[in-house]
């Protein structure tokens, strides 16, 4: 929601229309080059986060 509009951005599926017509929401559609660059920010983040959880692991207490 920007300032009080409410905006979906999608990739094009399908199944956005009918959810975006009942909410009455305005459907954007992302470019291929939009969704490569997120989808590469989104890869970046999860390795970060691999690396992270392989330095510092989760201890618990096993009871």
């Amino acid at each position: 929601m920007i300032y009080g509009r409410h905006i979906i951005y999608t990739d094009g599926g399908t199944r956005y229309n009918e959810a975006c017509n009942v909410l009455k929401f305005k459907r954007y559609l992302y470019s291929s080059i939009e969704k490569s660059l997120i989808e590469r920010v989104n890869q970046y983040f999860k390795d970060r986060i691999e690396s992270f959880d392989d330095y510092y692991p989760c201890m618990q207490q096993k009871d």
